[in-house]
């Protein structure tokens, strides 16, 4: 990757604030994009993670598809975790599927502590659109544009 992210070190915090707490990060599908900053320093904090992931919507963007996939995505986001007792999960979804928001919810277990929620790309469109002044907006499997939520 040609970016620089932060040092594992300069991520972590003692003592832990997140140790023991979960979270679902969606959006995390490339290691230059906002749900893996958001998931490695979750992890660098202490929680444990379930990350949601649809290359097949990156591959299609002009930015393209992690080169080391999903996988590559959770190793990294793994090798972040501060806390010995801390897991990451993943499941590549398309939520537009109108029963895939249920299956991720399902699926994702948490195996201990009490869940953080965090949305990458909710919360990035959503700063996008406070930036810009507008309505946020989400963008669709076949690129139309529809008012966020």
């Amino acid at each position: 990757m040609t970016h620089s992210d932060p040092s594992i070190t300069q991520l972590r915090r003692d003592p832990l604030p997140l140790k023991g707490r979960s979270a679902l990060v969606t959006g995390a599908s490339r290691r230059v994009g906002f749900g893996y900053a958001i998931a490695r320093r979750l992890a660098a904090l202490g929680a444990s993670l379930f990350l949601h992931h649809h290359a097949p919507h990156d591959h299609a963007q002009p930015w393209g598809a992690d080169p080391g996939g999903p996988q590559a995505v959770v190793d990294e986001v793994a090798q972040a975790l501060a806390d010995p007792d801390a897991t990451v999960h993943h499941l590549g979804l398309d939520l537009a599927d109108p029963n895939a928001p249920a299956q991720l919810i399902d699926t994702a277990t948490v195996p201990s502590g009490t869940w953080t929620s965090w949305s990458a790309t909710t919360r990035a469109a959503a700063a996008t659109a406070r930036s810009a002044h507008s309505t946020p907006r989400c963008s669709t499997p076949t690129g139309q544009s529809t008012p966020g939520r």
